[in-house]
């Protein structure tokens, strides 16, 4: 299995948890980093550590 497949993010407008596999990944790389911000790494919103505290891509 890919790591890919693992990644969990954080919808910041519908304020839910997104699963990768839901959707393509053209879909997710227009919300997230570099795109409109609106995806972020679900470890990294919930943790009070700095932001890309897991080592994650978004």
């Amino acid at each position: 299995m890919q790591d890919d497949l693992l990644v969990v993010g954080f919808d910041l407008e519908t304020r839910r948890e997104v699963h990768v596999a839901e959707r393509p990944p053209e879909y997710w790389k227009r919300l997230g980093y570099g795109g409109t911000g609106q995806l972020v790494c679900f470890y990294c919103f919930h943790d009070s550590r700095p932001r890309l505290a897991c080592g994650c891509r978004w």
